[in-house]
């Protein structure tokens, strides 16, 4: 009974597909603190081509 627990790896997927979705976050973070300033400056600048009301 103890080998047949040892050799269960129904969960294996469980845990590899948690750790690639937080490597896939983490990269997320570290990209939007790299981008955060030009894409706010896009931003800022397309909103000041609007006209104001």
């Amino acid at each position: 009974m103890n080998n047949e627990l040892i050799n269960d790896c129904s969960g294996q997927a469980l845990v590899e597909y948690s750790f690639i979705l937080l490597l896939v976050a983490i990269a997320c973070f570290v990209a939007i603190g790299f981008l955060g300033d030009a894409v706010a400056a896009v931003f800022n600048l397309i909103v000041q081509g609007f006209p104001s009301a």
